[in-house]
């Protein structure tokens, strides 16, 4: 047998098949690598060490964008002669209360077995201003403020939800399920300027509503884990309300990341939401509409169990 020349074995190996080859082999290192690295996170994210937790509390701070407004009208009599009267009320806009407000925030919760759980969270709402009206009056409660008079506006929420929930999936790396709770809000608002009612001259005058009572609620949960130490927590409320004093409907939704710091403490950064839209039924001679949301970012602690 003749030897091949050596002109025909430098071709054979040609340049290109050389990168080729080379290219080919890269790609397979790279998906190996890539293999690997995705097994490793998944073999990281074995268990969430919050979802085996049977007791935790949270604390959060949390920086509200508000946007609210009231509108409490004298329905009026007719057959005296008096014509309903009432205004919308901006509160930041028309009252010149803080559009942002820092607060608290505290949740608190029990595992009553492998899938129940109860949740019970609290968090207010404060703020404070007095303004000038610019452009027009404002009737509130049958009181009305002429343009340029000075108002001073204190309003107040308080927002307590109780919620029993049942997960309806439950694993090693995530857990979700549905919660039935209620909701309790109380709100006071104060307005203390020079008004008059029925025409007469102007004088100092306040106007004060407050309401309070319990809600039902219906929501959802659902906590994965990510990585080593890290999952992913959100949650969200909602029910239409349409009873024989109110109607109108609330909400709430919340996202938040975690940082398993120790076994027993996590850290955590999300987004919060929350908006009411309520009516007050007629009742007298006064009926009220009152809506508020806030969005924003909040930090929080959890200790658990």
């Amino acid at each position: 047998m003749k030897p091949v020349p050596r002109s025909t074995q430098r071709r054979s190996g040609s340049p290109s098949t050389h990168r080729r080859a080379g290219r080919g082999r890269r790609i397979v290192t790279a998906t190996a690598l890539i293999a690997a690295a995705f097994g490793a996170c998944t073999a990281s994210a074995q268990s969430i060490d919050r979802a085996s937790q049977t007791f935790w509390a949270r604390g959060a701070v949390f920086q509200a964008r508000i946007d609210s407004l009231l509108r409490i009208d004298y329905v009026g009599s007719p057959e005296l002669g008096l014509p309903g009267a009432g205004t919308t009320v901006d509160f930041e806009g028309t009252l010149g209360l803080p559009v942002t407000q820092t607060r608290g925030d505290l949740l608190l919760g029990l595992r009553l077995f492998e899938r129940g759980r109860l949740e019970l969270q609290q968090y207010s709402l404060r703020r404070s201003g007095t303004r000038q009206l610019l452009d027009e009056s404002i009737v509130v409660n049958g009181v009305t403020y002429s343009a340029q008079a000075r108002l001073t506006t204190s309003f107040e929420s308080q927002v307590t939800r109780l919620g029993l929930g049942y997960s309806l999936l439950k694993t090693p790396t995530a857990e979700a399920g549905v919660m039935l709770g209620v909701q309790y809000t109380r709100y006071r608002l104060r307005l203390v300027g020079e008004g008059s009612i029925n025409n007469e001259p102007p004088a100092s005058s306040g106007v004060e509503e407050s309401d309070n009572g319990p809600l039902p609620t219906l929501g959802a949960y659902g906590s994965f884990a990510l990585a080593a130490g890290w999952s992913l927590h959100l949650s969200a409320d909602y029910l239409p309300v349409d009873s024989s004093r109110v109607r109108g409907g609330l909400g709430a939704a919340e996202l938040n990341l975690y940082r398993q710091i120790t076994p027993n403490l996590s850290a955590g950064l999300g987004v919060r939401h929350v908006q009411y839209k309520i009516e007050r039924k007629s009742s007298g001679e006064l009926r009220s509409r009152f809506e508020y949301q806030f969005t924003g970012p909040q930090l929080m602690l959890e200790l658990g169990f």
